[in-house]
Order: structure tokens, then sequence, then C-alpha cells
């Protein structure tokens, strides 16, 4: 098998891109690529340059105009920004004040609730034979138990608080 000189090989300029990486199939087939290249530069030689009208000539009040209504564009979004993190902020307040009402309700309403629970176990203790400082002790081992359970049950939710959503709003619009 030979292996192709690339020392003498040759290839003209695409006009259609100068900048093109690999040549077009027929300049790298070597079939019909000097026909191609003349053609291709009796047409830029007939042809207006391109180049001469390759970007547009923005008046100065387009210009203007347009950087108008960039700044216009962004203090929009600056603003829908703050809108949407002063609203995820009232959330937070609003359901912050609603959980410390519904925790102090609720605690209200377990203590008598509670309170009702332990004069009935009590009671029933009672009737049962058992003496009053064995009754007391089983309602205070009982209450002792059920309080530690319930600590437990408050720092497993504690880990779930946080300003996760806030902070990734914050990240993300930096």
């Amino acid at each position: 098998m030979e292996l192709p000189d690339f020392h003498k090989a040759s290839f003209s300029l695409s006009h259609e891109n100068p900048f093109r990486l690999t040549p077009p199939k027929e300049q790298a087939e070597g079939t019909g690529f000097h026909k191609a290249s003349a053609r291709d530069h009796e047409n830029a030689e007939r042809a207006p340059s391109s180049h001469d009208n390759e970007y547009p000539n923005p008046k100065f009040s387009e210009l203007f105009e347009s950087i108008k209504y960039a700044v216009d564009q962004r203090k929009a979004q600056s603003i829908a920004f703050f809108d949407l993190a002063n609203s995820e902020v009232m959330l937070i307040k609003k359901s912050i004040c609603i959980t410390v009402f519904a925790c102090l309700a609720a605690f209200a309403v377990g203590t008598v609730c509670w309170l009702l629970l332990n004069f009935f176990i009590g009671s029933i203790l009672y009737e049962i034979g058992l003496s009053l400082s064995l009754t007391g002790a089983s309602l205070l081992v009982l209450n002792f138990a059920t309080a530690l359970s319930l600590f437990k049950f408050a720092r497993s939710a504690y880990q779930y608080v946080s300003l996760h959503r806030i902070i990734r709003l914050i990240e993300r619009a930096l």
C-alpha cells in the first residue's frame, strides 16, 4: 500500500468559507479540482466583495434603543427576582407564625388531654388496689417514657428545618 505524499498536495481556499478545515469533496478526492478552482477564481473576481457588508452599520439611535431595552429588561428581571424572594420570605414568616400558634394550641389541648388521661389511669390503678405511692410512681415512669420518645421525635424532625430554598434561589440569581 502506497502512502499519499502530503507535501505535493495543493488546495485552494474555499470561497464559501475561508476557515473551512476540510476541503470540498471534489478537491479532497482530486476530481474536478482544477476546473472548480478556476471557476471559483473567476466568480470571485466578478462578484463584489462580500466582506464589505458583512456587518450591519447600526445608527446611534438604534444602538441607544437596544441598550435601553437591555437595561429595562435587566431591571424587570431584577424586580421579578426580588418579588419572588420577597414572596418566599413572606411565606416563611407566615408559616412560622402559623406553626407557633398551632404548636401552642396543640400544647394546651395536649396538656389537658394528658392530664385527663393520667387522672383516669391513676384512678383505675387505685381501684385495682395499688397503693397511692405505687400508682404515682407508675404514672411518673409512663410520663417520663412518653416525654423521652417525644423528645427523640422532635430532634429527628428538627434536621429538616432549613432555609435551603431561599439560599438556592439567591445562588441561582448570582
